[in-house]
């Protein structure tokens, strides 16, 4: 099994469809959970989609310059670990929001106090409130007890784990073609 794997994490080609088609399944989640089951993200929600969208494009990039180099295949492959990575930070820090454990470094999360002082400034105020807090998952999971920011950055850190594995292999399994002619 770990040399089906050495093997697979040696193909290019295959490393960057994995990774294209998790990103785009995890963004689709998202979205249907968003748009089909009702589900409103919050600020840190939405910035946790990002790396996805990058991670599509770095494989989208990484299809076209893996055969030119080595350096087409680590670069595109360490871009990949580094937005997973930072993914799995983004929502370990939001499931410790969703916990109570900290704060969120995002200001569109916190509730704000009232700070107005006239009827129509209190009205405007609420009305630009945030709609969703990151404390209040929108969903948890009823078996286990967590929420897809849980999920996410198990995912991620996974992802992250699977590029730098890849990496690794790509760095000492390569070896340079040497033209002789005879």
């Amino acid at each position: 099994m770990v040399v089906m794997f050495m093997r697979y994490a040696a193909n290019p080609a295959l490393v960057f469809s994995f990774i294209l088609a998790v990103s785009i399944l995890s963004l689709a989640g998202a979205l249907i959970a968003e748009h089909v089951f009702g589900l409103a993200p919050c600020i840190l929600c939405i910035y946790q989609r990002i790396p996805f969208v990058l991670a599509i494009g770095i494989s989208i990039a990484g299809f076209f310059v893996m055969h030119h180099s080595l350096a087409g295949r680590i670069i595109p492959l360490l871009m990949c670990a580094l937005a997973f990575a930072g993914n799995t930070i983004l929502a370990t820090h939001h499931v410790g929001v969703e916990q109570g454990w900290w704060d969120s470094f995002s200001s569109g999360c916190a509730v704000q106090g009232i700070t107005a002082t006239t009827t129509q400034g209190i009205l405007a105020q609420i009305q630009n409130a945030p709609v969703v807090q990151c404390d209040k998952p929108a969903w948890v999971d009823p078996i286990l007890g967590w929420s897809m920011a849980g999920y996410n950055a198990l995912l991620c850190a996974g992802m992250a784990v699977f590029c730098i594995i890849c990496l690794y292999v790509t760095l000492f399994t390569s070896r340079p073609q040497i033209n002789v002619d005879v």
